[in-house]
């Protein structure tokens, strides 16, 4: 992408972050779909490299969700970690859990470590009671937000 290269100054030496943005833009309006996940890192803001100065998660979603549509399986990871960890003003934990499931289903790395990740911090704090997803009081479970 030529929004590659404006972002890290391969064209002339000078990152230029705003151009690269416009075309980036324009790319995800032709609808490719990996233009839909660097604009959702964009508005995300978790990298200090490639960030909008005002972050939104809620705008990030729905780059990432324009991505998904178009079969992007890193959009897809992405949209679940957002519901998963309540960073939307209108979060679903259950429905991130599941776009996590079916990402990392689909080979995508970024939600196998998020599961994986998941998994061990069960195991850590309270192995006595299971790991996520087996029969169990949801009760006992129910505080526990990381596993929301």
């Amino acid at each position: 992408l030529l929004g590659d290269a404006k972002r890290l100054g391969l064209s002339d030496g000078t990152p230029d972050q705003e151009a690269a943005l416009g075309l980036y833009m324009k790319a995800a309006e032709l609808g490719l779909p990996s233009a839909n996940l660097l604009l959702g890192l964009w508005y995300e803001a978790t990298s200090a490299q490639w960030a909008c100065s005002q972050p939104n998660q809620d705008v990030a979603a729905f780059y990432y969700t324009q991505g998904m549509n178009a079969g992007c399986m890193r959009c897809l990871a992405a949209l679940g970690a957002l519901h998963l960890h309540g960073r939307l003003q209108v979060s679903d934990r259950s429905a991130g859990l599941q776009m996590l499931e079916v990402a990392a289903d689909h080979g995508e790395p970024h939600a196998q470590e998020i599961l994986r990740r998941r998994a061990a911090a069960a195991a850590m704090f309270a192995p006595e009671l299971g790991q996520p997803g087996e029969d169990r009081p949801s009760s006992i479970w129910s505080g526990l937000s990381f596993l929301d």
